[in-house]
Formats: structure tokens, C-alpha cells, sequence
């Protein structure tokens, strides 16, 4: 049973037919299976979806894995311009974790 495309095949049902419950189990699912190989495709179907707390993983996950990532077919798909609003998401989110750790901490 392939666990991930089931799940995401079911969400898609979930948010076409209004079934929120059924949206979050599938949302928790996705999250337990989440790993280099299918990190951008999750990524793109929360951002479609608005699953807000799956998105939130996907973006988490990426940041912490970003080289091997990038080597994926579905990151590529995302940074040659199908998803150009993701894309920008993503890299303000890059900025912002880049900027809390190298800003130096002001004393008080």
C-alpha cells in the first residue's frame, strides 16, 4: 500500500467534498511519511489545499534537508516556474531562517 499517494489521493476528495475531518487524518498521514523523495510534490499539494499544518511540515522538512531536496525532480518543477507564489514562499522563508542565525543577539 503506498501510504503517501493514497492519503494524498484522499485529500483531494476530502477538500472537493468538504469533509474537514477526513482532510486532517490525511494531513497527518502525509506528515508521517514525508522524506526526501516526495518532500516538494507534499509541499505543492498543501500549498494547493491549503493544509495549512501539512504545509508547515513540508516547509520544515525542506529547509532541514534543503540540498537533498533540490536534487528532486518534483523541487525542480517548483523553481522552473510552476508554482512561482510556492517558490517565493519558500525563499522568504530561507531569508527569515538565514537572518535568526546570523544576526548577531543585541545585548540588553
Amino acid at each position: 500500500c503506498d501510504m503517501p499517494n493514497l492519503a494524498s489521493s484522499l485529500m483531494r476528495a476530502a477538500d472537493k467534498y468538504n469533509i474537514p475531518r477526513l482532510k486532517s487524518l490525511c494531513e497527518e498521514a502525509i506528515c508521517n511519511n514525508i522524506e526526501v523523495s516526495n518532500a516538494a510534490d507534499i509541499l505543492v499539494l498543501a500549498h494547493m489545499y491549503e493544509a495549512t499544518n501539512l504545509k508547515a511540515m513540508a516547509v520544515d522538512f525542506i529547509m532541514n534537508n534543503l540540498n537533498k531536496v533540490s536534487e528532486t525532480t518534483a523541487w525542480t518543477n517548483i523553481t522552473t516556474g510552476q508554482h512561482p507564489k510556492l517558490l517565493g514562499e519558500m525563499f522568504k522563508t530561507l531569508m527569515e531562517r538565514l537572518k535568526s542565525i546570523t544576526s548577531p543577539s543585541i545585548p540588553t
